[in-house]
């Protein structure tokens, strides 16, 4: 449950302030909507080509356990960037518009991406 201090008008705060906030700090969240871009494309790029090279030829699927790890963090990658244009539009106007079950498979892409490297991580050491 969250602190009364928390809600407006029965919603829960935004994390970053809207755009046309004034008091707002305006460069934080240019830069944030910059970085998240960025993220976007690279990584949609980047992932989508791991996810084809491994998927589409065999002999680089069958060498080692290493490339199943590295498809499984491609993916989890992906769906996290995926996220990432609903958080944009979300920084942007300081409101999240998508409904609670955009708001869950949001959060949970973020959750399994972190879960799929602790799980790397903790294999390789």
């Amino acid at each position: 449950m969250m602190s009364t201090d928390a809600m407006v008008n029965d919603r829960p705060m935004p994390v970053v302030p809207a755009a046309s906030d004034p008091h707002g700090p305006v460069i934080i969240k240019y830069t944030v909507l910059a970085s998240y871009l960025v993220t976007f494309v690279i990584g949609l790029v980047g992932n989508t080509l791991v996810l084809y090279v491994v998927s589409r030829y065999s002999t680089i699927r069958n060498r080692s356990v290493s490339n199943y790890y590295m498809w499984n963090l491609a993916l989890a990658d992906e769906l996290f960037v995926l996220a990432l244009p609903f958080f944009c539009y979300a920084t942007w106007t300081g409101d999240w518009i998508f409904g609670s079950v955009a708001c869950k498979v949001s959060c949970r892409s973020i959750v399994f991406s972190v879960l799929r490297l602790r799980r790397i991580f903790a294999e390789v050491n």
